[in-house]
């Protein structure tokens, strides 16, 4: 049973781009070719969890371009 300690947001395809600043059509070409943010199936639905999408863009950080 969920508590108000737990908070998993969960986003679909366009609130996932939405959220990464991509479109729709290059999440999904991630997704299927392996490159994306790790998501769910939810019977046909495919979700994106929060977490996944921060992680996803911490791992694709660039910290610095100087020299």
């Amino acid at each position: 049973m969920p508590t108000k300690e737990m908070k998993t947001i969960a986003f679909n395809q366009k609130e996932a781009a939405l959220y990464l600043g991509i479109s729709q059509g290059l999440l999904k070409k991630k997704r299927l070719n392996g490159e994306g943010p790790s998501f769910c199936r939810v019977g046909k639905r495919v979700v994106y969890l929060q977490g996944d999408l921060d992680a996803f863009l911490e791992q694709h950080r660039i910290k610095t371009t100087g020299k």
